[in-house]
């Protein structure tokens, strides 16, 4: 039996779902509606190769769902607003794959500010409605200064 090609409207309502389920766990710090677009053993891993040199992160590191959130929950509460912006999408839907150009804005609680670019990789499963894998490929500066600004943060937020 061949599996239907989903259609790109139908990928492209669910990498809206993607970000829009970001939001709310921004608000709702629930995990539950972080990870409602993506299967349970989807992976999330960084690109290029040179951020996990720069970071010390082994290659091939991946996320899961669970870890993804308890990372930025990390981030939830030294973060004063977030913001992404999607400035281009291209969906291939006979592979099942997308990839979305973001700029993401982040205001720290101390006024400290990032903008940091993304483009994440989507893979789907068969029917469209699940993301199986996202690979985020991030701009190696601007993304190592942000997280050095977060870093920062909670070292000043334990000594008050």
């Amino acid at each position: 039996m061949a599996t239907s090609t989903p259609t790109s409207s139908m990928i492209e309502n669910t990498i809206k779902e993607y970000f829009a389920s970001k939001l709310e766990f921004f608000d709702t710090k629930s995990s539950a509606q972080s990870s409602r677009t993506q299967t349970e053993d989807c992976n999330f891993s960084l690109a290029p190769a040179s951020f996990h040199r720069e970071l010390g992160i082994p290659a091939g590191f991946a996320l899961s769902n669970t870890a993804w959130d308890e990372h930025v929950l990390g981030q939830l509460p030294l973060l004063h607003t977030a913001q992404s912006e999607r400035l281009e999408t291209v969906i291939d839907a006979a592979a099942r794959k997308a990839v979305v150009h973001v700029r993401n804005e982040m205001v720290l609680k101390d006024g400290n500010k990032a903008t940091v670019e993304n483009a994440l990789f989507f893979y789907f499963i068969d029917d469209g409605t699940k993301i199986k894998k996202i690979v985020e490929f991030t701009d190696v500066v601007e993304t190592k200064r942000y997280l050095g600004l977060v870093e920062e943060a909670k070292h000043a937020a334990k000594k008050e």
